[in-house]
């Protein structure tokens, strides 16, 4: 069965959320494949510290990362 592995700074995301997300993703197998099939669907969130992360040769925070739900 499909195991995934979700990373993201600490702090971006709610327990909500994370757990909107897992749903989500074991959603898209149950779609694809079938219920049965997405019931043995491993969603892993892992959590780095704030600052542990960098894109494009820079630190990243969970305050520098755009909140889409603020466009919506």
């Amino acid at each position: 069965m499909p195991f995934v592995e979700v990373k993201s700074i600490e702090g971006v995301f709610s327990a909500e959320e994370k757990a909107e997300v897992i749903s989500e993703i074991t959603n898209v197998f149950a779609r694809i494949k079938n219920t049965q099939f997405a019931e043995g669907t491993w969603v892993v969130v892992n959590e780095l510290g704030n600052g542990d992360w960098g894109e494009g040769g820079s630190v990243l925070r969970a305050d520098e990362v755009p909140d889409s739900s603020a466009t919506a």
